[in-house]
Order: structure tokens, then C-alpha cells, then sequence
């Protein structure tokens, strides 16, 4: 794990909502010593975030106004709604989103802290290495919230909201889609070979540090990379419906890639 600075304790940070990623980033407020506490609209949802952590949590209804920072986690269309019950405070709003602009937030202190991770309730996340992408109203409001964020990662950068729209899109294939295709994968050897997707353990961390270390695009493998027309037919034999399409339609932009 990365050391990263801590914060001043003197900066108090309220974690709005309860999901995976509110959960998530109060435990990596909470290590920093600058959580305030945790809130939502169901408060016996923040409560079991907070109680562990040793900080307040509830309702919005028992949201205290003077704090600093808050950071809404929440869906992104329930952004606006859930700004408007905070109603006016001096501290900075924040969202969390890849796709939400911060203008939604309708107030003068206004930002985005967007942690670009997959996060899952039972899954622990080392948030120092976690990708934070910072924008924010002025230039004081950005400095807050590029501050907070370096006291949990090291890996902090600014960016707007055609940059986090373009991250956003981009790790919907590499995260989402990709985990789709393993899903796909282990339906096919539980059901067609009697395996687990663990067979696949050292291809799929060979895959993925090729990509990253050499580029995917010239790291591609398989019979669509090679032009071997013979084992595609092949295997589309074995396939129908969406499936066979997912293979047909895959296997056609790889081969294009490969022409360019």
C-alpha cells in the first residue's frame, strides 16, 4: 500500500448515500481522521456505514450544516434532489460521478471527486492506489478538494466533465464489457467442460498485464488477430443467438484493428 499524507484534522467531511462507493470512501475518510460522519435517505443504511467507523450516522434530516465538505454518493440521477435537501451551507458539494457535470450542483461552492474503481460491498479496495479525477467551481474549491484526495491516493489529477465522460465510457469496456465476456466464459466451461473460471487465472493476468505494459491493441492474440477464418466458423458453430453475434461482431473489429 501507498503512504499518503494525512489531512487536518481540522477538516470535517460528511459521506452522503450508502452504497459501495459511499461505504468505501468513509472507510478511506475515516483513516485520515477527517470524517464527519454518514448520511442517506435510508438511515439505518448509512448507520451500518457509520457504526463500525465509530462516527455518526442517519437520516438527512439529522445532517449537521457546518461542515466543510459534502460529498454526495449517490445515483447520478438522484444528484440534484439530494443537493436541494442539503439546502444552503458554506461548505463545498461534491459528487462522485464519472458522467454528472458539477453544474448540477446549484450553488457557489460546487465540485466532482470521482473515483475511477469498480467497488463492491464485500470486496476491499487499497484506495491509495485508486484513480481520483478532482474539478471544482474555482480555483480554491479544486485545491479542497485535490488536498482531501491526496490524503487518500497518490494517484490525483484534474479533470472536466468531457474528460471524466471520455474515462467513464473507456472503462465501461475495460471494466464492465470485459467482465461480461468472463461471465460469458464461465457459463461455457461449467456448462461444457465442467470448469471454474479459476483455469483461466493465469491467461487472464497475463492478458491484462500485456495490455497494460505493451498496449492491448499490439498485445492482441487469437484466431481474429491471425485471420483464421477455418477455427471463427468453427467456433460460431457452437454458438447462437446474442452469443454468436457477440463473437461474430468481436471478431470482425478485431480483424479491422488488424488491417489499420
Amino acid at each position: 500500500m501507498t503512504v499518503v499524507k494525512q489531512v487536518s484534522p481540522q477538516l470535517r467531511v460528511a459521506v452522503i448515500g450508502a452504497g459501495n462507493v459511499a461505504g468505501h470512501l468513509a472507510e478511506a475518510l475515516a483513516r485520515v481522521g477527517c470524517l464527519a460522519g454518514v448520511w442517506s435517505r435510508n438511515g439505518n443504511h448509512a448507520s451500518s456505514i457509520a457504526a463500525p467507523l465509530n462516527v455518526p450516522g442517519g437520516a438527512m434530516s439529522d445532517l449537521p450544516r457546518d461542515l466543510d465538505i459534502y460529498i454526495l454518493s449517490v445515483k447520478d440521477d438522484a444528484i440534484p434532489s439530494v443537493s436541494a435537501v442539503i439546502g444552503p451551507v458554506a461548505g463545498i458539494v461534491a459528487h462522485t460521478s464519472g458522467t454528472v457535470s458539477m453544474d448540477v450542483l446549484v450553488r457557489e461552492r460546487r465540485g466532482v471527486f470521482y473515483p475511477l474503481q469498480t467497488f463492491s460491498s464485500n470486496r476491499q479496495i487499497d484506495m491509495s492506489e485508486v484513480p481520483f479525477f478532482i474539478e471544482g467551481s474555482d480555483a480554491d474549491v479544486s485545491e479542497t478538494l485535490m488536498n482531501l484526495a491526496l490524503c487518500i491516493s497518490s494517484n490525483v489529477r484534474y479533470a472536466g466533465s468531457d474528460i471524466r465522460a471520455t474515462l467513464h465510457l473507456a472503462a465501461v469496456f475495460a471494466c464492465n464489457f470485459t467482465n461480461h465476456l468472463w461471465a460469458i466464459a464461465e457459463d461455457i466451461l461449467r456448462r461444457e467442460a465442467g470448469c471454474s473460471l479459476d483455469v483461466f487465472a493465469p491467461l487472464l493476468h497475463e492478458t491484462l498485464a500485456k495490455a497494460i505494459e505493451c498496449g492491448a491493441g499490439i498485445s492482441q492474440t487469437g484466431p481474429a488477430a491471425r485471420g483464421d477464418i477455418h477455427t471463427i466458423k468453427k467456433h460460431l458453430q457452437r454458438l447462437d443467438g446474442l452469443r454468436e453475434k457477440i463473437y461474430q461482431i468481436v471478431s470482425q473489429d478485431i480483424m479491422n484493428n488488424n488491417q489499420n
